[in-house]
């Protein structure tokens, strides 16, 4: 069970913290699992494709990552709790990215290297 998850974009996507900024000093995990339960559904096997609002919530990462620290530090975060779901389906967590619209530099994976990321396109 050992594979897949770019984190940063896993649990990328979804609700929109309301009247709170995502963004602060510290970017905090609980804020960044907020932000990526709406993604649950579709890693987890129990949805086909991502909900709207699991996809929204990548793209409001993906905006608010502007520094190659805050994208390990989230992509750590994610990995932390992806790899706590019991039933994971490791092709989804793959192509969640893509499925949102995302093109990333490095295949999601849970034995991924968060130091390794590159920058997310921008440009969707």
């Amino acid at each position: 069970m050992k594979t897949v998850v770019t984190l940063v974009v896993f649990l990328l996507a979804a609700s929109i913290i309301n009247g709170r900024s995502l963004r602060s000093e510290t970017l905090e995990c609980e804020s960044v699992y907020k932000t990526m339960e709406h993604c649950l559904p579709y890693v987890t096997g129990i949805a086909d494709r991502p909900l709207p609002v699991c996809c929204d919530g990548m793209h409001r990462l993906r905006d608010i990552l502007l520094t190659h620290e805050e994208m390990v530090k989230t992509c750590e975060c994610l990995k932390a709790k992806a790899s706590a779901l019991r039933h994971l389906k490791e092709s989804n967590l793959r192509s969640l990215p893509m499925d949102c619209g995302f093109q990333l530099h490095q295949p999601i994976s849970l034995d991924m290297d968060c130091n390794k990321l590159f920058n997310i396109d921008r440009d969707e």
